[in-house]
C-alpha cells in the first residue's frame, strides 16, 4: 500500500475541523431554545378552531394531491434519465 498524500492530508484538514468544530459547541451555548419560550407574539384564539382547520383541509385536498402527483412524476423522469442508456462514445 503507497502513501497518498492526497488522503493524508484531507484526513488530516477533516479531523482538524471536527476538532474546532467540538471545541466552539463546547465552549458556546446554543440559544435554540431560548426563543420557544416567549408566549407574548401568539395570537389570541377564541373558540374551537380545530374542527375548522380540518374541515378546509379535507375539502382542499385536490391541491395536495396535485403536488404529490407532480412530485412522483419529477421523480421518476429523474429516475428514468439517470438510469437511461447511452451509446458507446458518450458518457
Amino acid at each position: 500500500m503507497s502513501f497518498d498524500r492526497t488522503a493524508a492530508t484531507g484526513a488530516f484538514l477533516s479531523a482538524l475541523v471536527i476538532l474546532v468544530f467540538i471545541i466552539m459547541v463546547s465552549q458556546n451555548a446554543f440559544p435554540a431554545f431560548d426563543y420557544a419560550l416567549d408566549t407574548s407574539h401568539y395570537l389570541k384564539v377564541e373558540g374551537d378552531i380545530g374542527p375548522g382547520y380540518s374541515r378546509f383541509l379535507w375539502e382542499n385536498r385536490s391541491i395536495d394531491v396535485i403536488a404529490q402527483a407532480f412530485v412522483m412524476f419529477v421523480a421518476a423522469v429523474s429516475c428514468l434519465a439517470i438510469f437511461r442508456e447511452t451509446r458507446g462514445g458518450e458518457e
